[in-house]
C-alpha cells in the first residue's frame, strides 16, 4: 500500500521518490503532518486512489501490528515455561547440594 501510494503520489504530483516514500509513510501511519497532500481533494480519480490506498494501509497496518502482538504472547508464554523449569532445576540442584553438605556434617558421636 505504501508502494502504491508512494508511487501514484509520485508521478501524479511530481514527487521525488524520497518525497513519495515519506508521505505514503506519513499518511499510512496516520500521523498525517500536512506538508504533503495529493492534488486536488476535489478531483474524484484522486479522492478515490486516496481513500483506497489508505484503508488498505490501515488494514495492512493492523494486521501486521495484530502479528507483532501474537508473536511476543507466544515469546512470553515460551520464555516464562522454559524459565520456570529452570528455576525448578536451579531448586532441584541446589537441594541436592544442601543434602551433601548435610551428609559431609560429622555426627555428634564421632566427636
Amino acid at each position: 500500500s505504501s508502494g502504491i501510494n508512494a508511487e501514484y503520489g509520485g508521478t501524479a504530483e511530481n514527487w521525488s521518490q524520497l518525497v513519495s516514500v515519506y508521505y505514503a509513510m506519513i499518511s499510512l501511519t496516520t500521523i498525517g503532518f500536512g506538508d504533503f497532500y495529493l492534488g486536488n481533494p476535489e478531483n474524484p480519480k484522486q479522492a478515490a486512489m486516496l481513500f483506497l490506498s489508505i484503508s488498505f494501509g490501515f488494514a495492512l497496518f493492523s494486521y501486521a501490528f495484530q502479528t507483532y502482538a501474537k508473536l511476543s504472547e507466544t515469546t512470553m508464554k515460551y520464555l516464562k515455561d522454559k524459565t520456570g523449569k529452570l528455576t525448578a532445576a536451579a531448586a532441584n540442584a541446589a537441594q541436592a547440594e544442601l543434602v551433601n553438605m548435610v551428609d559431609k556434617i560429622p555426627s555428634p558421636t564421632s566427636i
